[in-house]
């Protein structure tokens, strides 16, 4: 319990996770009310390649939605408590969230809108590319807004030195280095241009509602080749790992470093997969393959781990710089 009550904006996170999905249920469902007597008596509720092909209640329609939105949720609070020390867990967590429950009322507002004024749901229009996107676009804005809201960390420098049996660069006084190395996938980045050629070319074929989840495959194959490649500098500033597009950045100050050291990482069992992972203490890490890492302890029981090639040299040099900058 105390370490949930030291997570930073710990008010903030929650309201972004538990309290915005819950708005905006509320006004999507207040919404669809207001529409129910504009709505055929049985409405659509599920659509495949050729259109409608189910109808139901409007209760039918619309509680798997409200389902999913509570339980995402309870879900995305969870995970802002469990990796909330750092600025990073905060964001995915209320990002994603937000983001998430953005899109899946958009969503329902669309399906429902369609059947205004219709005698018969088997007649209700499949959403439409740029319904689609709109639907995206809401969900981008809504999760980067929220992501930006929960706050950032406190500054929080080294109270004490650099751990002792950390490795140590040899560097002449006054001396100063840099370090830089690639984190990449190659699996990763043909599994993102595959997933978008997939999911823009076949429905392009299939025609009907499928053509609907061309913004979706975009999307999702921009976000895996975007997380595929990350540029990893070691310099007087600290710490800095940047995306293939400038973004995500991730970064740990020279003043807040405790130490760093090279682990080995199990992508699976340690992150769960590969990516912009949370580890099973709530740490984040860049986990593009299995092996060597750098893996940084930060104060305030945060931390971040790479897998970067030369990740002992990164280290050495990182403890290094670290400890010029914390001596009196």
């Amino acid at each position: 319990m105390s370490r949930i009550r030291s997570i930073p904006h710990l008010g903030r996170l929650v309201l972004l996770t538990a309290g915005v999905p819950l708005v905006f249920l509320a006004i999507s469902l207040a919404l669809i009310s207001s529409w129910s007597d504009r709505l055929p008596s049985r409405v659509a509720t599920h659509w495949g390649s050729g259109g409608v092909d189910a109808t139901g209640t409007r209760a039918g329609l619309v509680v798997p939605f409200i389902v999913v939105v509570l339980v995402l949720a309870v879900l995305f609070t969870v995970i802002g408590l469990w990796a909330g020390a750092g600025a990073l867990g905060r964001r995915l967590a209320a990002g994603f969230g937000v983001g998430v429950t953005a899109m899946i009322c958009a969503l329902m507002l669309t399906l429902t809108h369609g059947q205004l004024g219709l005698d018969d749901a088997l007649r209700a229009p499949s959403p439409t590319v740029l319904q689609m996107l709109l639907v995206l676009l809401i969900a981008l804005v809504s999760g980067t807004a929220a992501a930006l809201a929960v706050g950032a960390d406190p500054k929080l420098p080294a109270e004490g030195p650099v751990d002792p049996d950390a490795p140590r660069a040899t560097l002449a006084q006054g001396e100063s280095a840099m370090w830089t190395g690639i984190a990449a996938s190659a699996p990763m980045l043909w599994l993102g241009i595959a997933l978008t050629g997939a999911l823009v070319l076949v429905p392009l074929f299939t025609g009907g509602a499928a053509a609907a989840a061309v913004p979706v495959g975009i999307v999702a194959g921009v976000i895996v080749v975007g997380a595929s490649y990350w540029r990893v500098t070691v310099d007087r500033r600290g710490l800095r790992c940047v995306g293939v597009f400038g973004a995500p950045r991730l970064s740990v100050p020279l003043d807040e470093v405790e130490s760093a050291h090279e682990t080995q990482v199990r992508a699976l069992r340690d992150y769960g997969g590969y990516g912009l992972r949370m580890g099973r203490d709530g740490r984040p890490g860049v986990v593009l393959r299995k092996g060597p890492a750098l893996e940084v302890r930060r104060t305030g029981g945060r931390g971040l781990v790479v897998t970067v090639d030369r990740a002992g040299e990164a280290a050495a040099l990182l403890n290094t710089l670290a400890e010029r900058r914390v001596s009196p």
